[in-house]
């Protein structure tokens, strides 16, 4: 099955799951993708952000916004948004995905309103750091 994200789909709650375990799933995200609140877990055989899209997390600096266990090809435009409440140190490391591996990267990175964040893609997730 494949599932293409053109619209705006918005996650928003404690967890959610996304895909399936058994047979191929396929996720592409060419619109916007919102994860308002806690973790969106990505299974199946792909999850593509697309160069079109936008990907839109809310960090509260504790919870993984995206969770894949697998490859993660990324593109487009990230968007960081603290949660109401979350006011980080300068300086403060966060964890914004979790995968397996990944290709590509972010072409443009929105940083929360009136900080700056600098990403660091490691071989296992995506860290921010908040300044």
């Amino acid at each position: 099955m494949d599932f293409l994200n053109a619209g705006t789909l918005i996650k928003s709650g404690s967890s959610a799951n996304f895909g399936g375990t058994n047979g191929t799933f396929n996720l592409t995200n060419t619109g916007t993708l919102d994860v308002a609140s806690g973790t969106l877990r990505l299974y199946g055989t792909t999850a593509t952000l697309g160069a079109s899209g936008t990907l839109r997390l809310v960090t509260n600096g504790s919870t993984k916004p995206i969770v894949r266990n697998g490859a993660l090809t990324i593109g487009g435009t990230l968007e960081v948004v603290l949660a109401d409440g979350y006011a980080p140190a300068n300086g403060t490391v966060v964890r914004l995905i979790d995968y397996t591996s990944k290709t590509g990267a972010f072409s443009t990175v929105t940083p929360p309103q009136g900080r700056t964040i600098s990403e660091a893609y490691q071989s296992d997730g995506l860290d921010v750091t908040i300044n």
